[in-house]
């Protein structure tokens, strides 16, 4: 099954779970998609080979960073992890919801 569609995502971090709403699309193998956290919207694109996926974002909250996305995705459940530099990695989990 492709990655494309509207996610769930839940993140656990030292601040406790994080939300978000993912929508992804590959278009001629590159991955472009739509994060959502807090009602704030971010456009990306990364990379992807049908079910892994990887792609980073720039938060300024809860302080300036990059955070990498490496995610797997099989059927209709997301795994993986988000690395934030210093601070380490955290896990993620994820489920489609269209």
């Amino acid at each position: 099954m492709s990655i494309d569609g509207h996610w769930k995502i839940e993140t656990k971090t030292p601040m406790g779970k994080q939300f978000s709403s993912l929508t992804l699309e590959v278009t001629g193998g590159i991955l472009k998609g739509i994060s959502v956290v807090n009602g704030v919207e971010q456009h990306f694109t990364g990379t992807t080979d049908g079910s892994h996926a990887e792609w980073a974002l720039d938060v300024v909250q809860p302080f300036k960073m990059t955070l990498g996305f490496t995610v797997d995705v099989e059927g209709d459940a997301m795994t993986g992890k988000v690395k934030t530099g210093m601070l380490g990695s955290f896990p993620l989990t994820g489920c489609r919801t269209v």
